[in-house]
């Protein structure tokens, strides 16, 4: 590249301006002086991006040309369009501008933005001029590609520019280069019509002695120009393709030849061209096949082309020849209905027993696509089409099972009319009854019976044992299984032992399943050989209507032949909809009273996979008395008939010697975590009735007797002097030694008492802990109190037993120490039992344990600073860190702030002794260091998770204490007797809100009930669980507002689309064609047997259809509504 000039903006813009002025106009004297003295300004560029060059050349200037090539001139240099000069001088059709720039050098086949040469550009134009002066020039390339890959030849075919091609190819343009998309120039010309460029080139070839060889240039999809001239329909484009040697039999890559072609297009005349220009290769070419082994005459069956195909089989056409699927040309036009064609094949002689390789034969195609065999003329001929009517398929089905299954009745009473059999049947030995039936064609079902050997197939059975009534009852197909049982089915079960009613609550018809029920009432508890009756099929599917209509029907709660419940199948399957309606329904009490085998009781299961629906059972659980909830006497009762099992249950499992684990729905609910279902009013009620009933007396003796011996304890020790003890080797002799005069100190009588108090309890607990051990077993050593206890009362022992004897010694005090703080820590553990002091107590402990735990991870930097504390400071006058023990107690001192700066640290330094803060300036840097990880980083840590996590902490307590308190409970209820809890539980309570207690009473309640949920109405009314719910209810009244207003839009616009259809008058092509008729939209196709097209013509049918019972649904509700608007309601 050339330097650009770099004189000051302003000065340069100035005088640039001047020279582009200057060469605009023509004026070479001033041009030639500004570039004398700047000549680097022979490539500038003006504001609009254009160069000096591009300027001259745009305004004719040929002198300035000349003239700027005598300077350090870039000639390919491109303006701010991406255009060199010599491409400005192609579009402006300026000759001797391409000559001059050519002679100066100019690069030809440099292409602009869009990729375009200045050959293209020329050829485009048709600039005839322009290409002699380029292709004059040796550099330039007359096969060079634009964008897509096509050549200056490509662009000639396509504009027809015979002139332009014919410069091109006297160039040595490539005949044979394809573009992107494989096309030659002969292949654009002869798409385009492009006659004089296509003459052009076959000229070309014939004078190059490479005819043949040119039509046959390799290409990517083999599309020869002979194809593309068929294609193009024009007939002298295919005359000069066969004149110049192409050959009609050439096949393309998918195997099609130009006959394929022409008879695709319905073009009798080309199909004339071709024979008549090839009469030797007319043979071959009717008998070509291409990918699909089709020959032409398949093809112009398959579009409908009866012309084609009548020209065909006149020249020699095999009319029965078949494709890869087996299929004639008959058999094709049937599948695709293609009536002209199929009519004109069958004038033809075709044959009209051929089958394809399902066996099908023409009946079967035509019925498949929604044709009218009844309607079409060669049914005029009845000998022929009867024995048609019984062919079975691959599958055993007859044109009447496909009838039967389309739902064309009218083709159905043709068939019958002409003597087809009702009673052949498919290889699963299914009738056209069984077909109708399973698809709830309603009317084909009537005709079907309606003749005079109809009622015979009616109660058939197929390989399965399942009669047409069963099959619809399957498929939800109300009016059929209405129809069928008005003429006479019969309600019998099939191999499986299923009724008509098992398949519909296995499918969930409800409408259906209503049906048969009002027929015969006791198919409602039937059951098939697994032991199921309808009810445990839809509770298996997961059909809540289904499952509320058996329950309706009084149901039957049965268990089948693997002992399973429908409430099992619910809960294993998490059918929450049909779980939800049982326990909705006036029978839930019953439905959910049993024995289960899977959960052992159904809260179980509804706990483990459906809790959701476990807290409506509570709900239900807690009714309302029937005064008003401002009376004095209303009250709430809480059921707790599925919190606990029944007792006879309890007995008959004990009895059995199986594991049977107290307050079972409670449990699981803790091993589950569902804090929701625990915190339940239902739930906190039975836990205070347990604890009413026998809880309260048996804690309460507890506490009193712990309360009586940390009493004796505590007392002991605060009216004996610590001090009174023996304390061997105190002056290092050996000899006893006191602190007072007397050798024995005497116990007063209330003090012996208190010994012996703390000698028998102590004893009690660790029997006590010892059968805890032995039940318990490795989860006894996992429990935190089990060891306090274990240390309280050993070292109380150790403390008390030797003052029997009188004796107090050193050892028995340091014992005494601990067993009185662990006593009263005991005492804290035991208040978590209480619900006022439990919540407390439990994130107490919540919080020491993340304490524990982070200052374990930190302890580290503990026994740094200690170590270091001890080094630097060991050998001052204050002994805190005289060891390393002293020295480690002295860090956790100062992490409390308790630094002692002034005595420990600015005495030392500031006084004169060296020896005194010996290593003065590190010591005061780790003091430093200490100040700002521990005092502040740590315990602002430590702060910030007790205070940051105390949310957390709540709820985990929360749970932990439900937890504890059913643990209480359930290991309280191992230990008493089964008669005992029978005579003291209770089903159910009743809660007084508008009761007031005494203060009294109510503090009581508070500090040892459990907590109560408020029942009265206001406080109902503010608690946040009803807020969010009042908003779901109003958000969901929103939503149905905008379903309705929607449903309004779309009945609108359903009644303009029928007035369309009215004014148009648009009818259905089958008015004989019905649709399935399922009782909702849960229906769905399970039967697979056969795949089944839909055509064009059903789908047409179906819309009309629709709009026809929409029309009339809509003018029944307008009625009703219209009546309704007019009753007093």
């Amino acid at each position: 590249m050339r330097k650009k000039s770099i004189l000051p903006f302003n000065e340069r813009c100035a005088n640039i301006t001047e020279l582009f002025k200057a060469a605009e106009d023509g004026n070479i004297n001033k041009v030639e002086t500004i570039l004398d003295n700047k000549p680097d300004w022979a490539n500038a560029r003006n504001n609009s991006g254009e160069a000096l060059i591009h300027c001259a050349t745009r305004n004719r200037q040929y002198d300035i040309l000349h003239l700027l090539s005598r300077y350090k001139l870039d000639v390919d240099i491109k303006d701010s369009k991406g255009d060199t000069a010599l491409l400005v001088a192609t579009e402006e059709d300026d000759r001797e501008a391409v000559h001059i720039l050519l002679k100066l050098g100019a690069d030809p086949n440099i292409p602009n933005k869009n990729i375009e040469s200045a050959l293209h550009i020329a050829t485009t134009e048709n600039r005839i001029n322009i290409i002699r002066e380029l292709l004059k020039c040796n550099r330039t390339d007359p096969s060079i590609t634009e964008r897509t890959g096509g050549t200056p030849l490509h662009v000639a075919a396509f504009k027809d520019n015979e002139e332009a091609a014919k410069l091109l190819l006297e160039a040595g343009a490539g005949m044979c280069k394809a573009c992107s998309m494989g096309f030659t120039p002969m292949h654009v010309a002869t798409m385009r019509n492009s006659k004089n460029v296509l003459q052009r080139l076959i000229q070309q070839a014939e004078a190059s002695s490479m005819n043949s060889k040119g039509q046959a240039c390799p290409l990517r999809m083999h599309k020869l120009p002979l194809h593309e001239a068929v294609l193009s329909g024009d007939e002298t484009i295919v005359k000069m393709c066969l004149t110049s040697g192409a050959s009609i039999d050439t096949k393309k890559a998918n195997g099609e030849t130009a006959v394929h072609i022409a008879a695709s297009r319905g073009s009798v005349n080309i199909l004339e061209i071709l024979f008549q220009a090839q009469p030797d290769k007319k043979l071959k070419s009717l008998q070509s096949k291409d990918s699909s082994m089709m020959t032409p005459l398949h093809t112009a069956a398959l579009f409908d082309k009866p012309d084609v195909i009548e020209y065909l089989i006149q020249q020699g056409a095999d009319v029965n020849e078949t494709n890869q699927d087996g299929m004639t040309p008959l058999l094709l036009a049937a599948s695709k209905k293609a009536w002209k064609a199929m009519e004109m094949l069958m004038n033809k002689k075709a044959d009209l027993f051929c089958t394809d390789d399902n066996k099908r034969n023409i009946l079967h195609l035509i019925v498949t696509n929604g044709g009218r065999p009844e309607k079409m003329c060669f049914l005029c001929c009845k000998v022929k089409v009867k024995s048609l009517l019984n062919d079975q398929d691959s599958e055993g089905c007859t044109p009447l099972h496909y009838a039967s299954r389309t739902g064309n009745f009218n083709t159905i009473a043709a068939f019958i009319d002409m003597g087809a059999f009702l009673n052949v049947k498919d290889r699963e030995k299914q009738s056209p009854l069984h077909f109708a039936a399973r698809y709830g064609r309603f009317h084909s079902c009537k005709r079907l019976l309606n003749v005079v050997n109809g009622m015979n197939i009616l109660n058939e059975l197929d390989e399965t044992g399942q009669t047409p009534l069963h099959l619809a009852s399957y498929g939800g197909h109300t009016r059929v299984v209405d129809f069928l049982l008005t003429m006479g089915a019969s309600l019998q079960k099939d191999f499986a032992g299923n009724s008509p009613a098992h398949l519909a609550a296995s499918s969930g018809y409800m409408a259906t399943l209503s049906v048969l029920l009002d027929w015969n009432g006791n198919l409602t508890n039937d059951e098939n050989s697994d032991g199921n009756t309808p009810l445990h099929l839809a509770a298996l599917n997961g059909h809540a209507s289904c499952v509320n209509l058996l329950l309706t029907r009084n149901a039957a709660f049965k268990k089948n032949s693997r002992s399973e419940h429908f409430m099992d199948m619910i809960i294993l399957n998490e059918h929450k909809d049909a779980a939800v309606t049982v326990v909705t329904h006036e029978r839930w009490r019953e439905a959910l009273k049993y024995c289960s085998s899977q959960f052992c009781w159904p809260a179980v299961g509804m706990i483990q996979h459906l809790p959701e629906v476990f807290q409506i059972v509570l709900d239900r659980c807690r009714q309302p008395s029937s005064m008003d909830r401002k009376h004095k006497d209303f009250h709430w009762i809480y059921s707790f008939d599925f919190l606990q099992l029944p007792m006879e249950a309890v007995r008959k499992l004990r009895e059995q010697k199986k594991v049977y684990t107290p307050l079972l729905t409670l449990n699981i609910m803790v091993k589950y975590n569902r804090v929701d279902l625990l915190s339940h009013s239902v739930c906190q009620g039975y836990l205070q009735m347990k604890w009413k009933a026998y809880g309260m007396w048996i804690h309460t003796i507890n506490l009193i007797f712990y309360l009586i011996f940390l009493a004796s304890l505590s007392t002991f020790i605060a009216t004996y002097d610590p001090r009174y003890h023996t304390d061997k080797g105190l002056n290092g002799t050996g000899l006893p030694k006191r602190w007072q005069r007397h050798e024995k100190e005497q116990l007063e009588p209330y003090q012996k008492v208190f010994v012996y108090i703390i000698i028998v309890f102590s004893c009690l607990n660790i029997i006590k802990e010892f059968g805890q051990m032995i039940q318990q077993k490795f989860k006894y050593f996992t429990d935190l109190t089990n060891a306090i206890e274990w240390t309280l009362y050993i070292t109380s022992m150790l403390f008390i037993v030797p003052f029997v004897n009188g004796k107090s010694s050193h050892w028995q005090w340091e014992y005494a120490a601990v067993s009185s703080f662990f006593a009263w820590l005991n005492l804290l553990l035991f208040l978590q039992r209480f619900d006022f002091f439990g919540i407390y107590v439990v994130m107490f402990m919540g919080i020491l344990k993340t304490l524990v735990q982070v200052l374990i991870v930190f302890s580290i930097l503990i026994v740094a600073f200690a170590f270091a504390f001890y080094i630097l400071m060991c050998g001052e006058e204050s002994p805190t860190n005289q060891t390393i023990g002293l020295s480690m107690l002295s860090v956790f001192v100062m992490m409390l702030g308790n630094i002692y700066y002034i005595e420990n640290w600015v005495k030392p330094f500031v006084d004169a002794d060296p020896y005194t803060m010996h290593f003065s300036s590190l010591s005061f840097m780790i003091l430093l260091a200490f100040i700002l990880l521990i005092a502040i980083l740590l315990m602002n840590l430590l702060i910030g998770l007790a205070v940051g996590d105390i949310e957390s902490v709540q709820r985990n307590a929360r749970l932990r204490r439900l937890a504890m308190q059913v643990d209480i409970f359930t290991e309280l209820e191992r230990k008493i007797p089964q008669r005992f809890l029978e005579f003291v539980d209770k089903t159910e309570v009743k809660n007084y809100p508008n009761i007031r207690c005494r203060r009294m009473s109510k503090f009581v309640n508070s500090l040892v009930h459990f907590e109560e949920e408020s029942h009265s109405f206001d406080q109902k009314l503010d608690d946040p669980d009803v807020d969010h719910k009042v908003y779901m209810f109003d958000e969901f009244a929103r939503q149905r507002k905008k379903i309705d207003k929607l449903q309004v839009a779309l009945e609108k616009q359903f009644e303009l689309v029928r007035l369309v259809v009215q004014k148009m008058e648009i009818k259905s092509e089958d008015d004989g064609v019905e649709d399935d008729d399922s009782d909702d939209d849960q229906h769905s196709d399970n039967w697979g047997s056969m795949n089944w097209r839909k055509s064009s013509a059903w789908q047409k049918t179906s819309i009309i259809n629709f709009w026809k019972r929409e029309a009339s649904a809509k003018k029944r509700s307008t009625e009703e509504f219209s009546m309704r608007s007019s009753s007093p309601t």
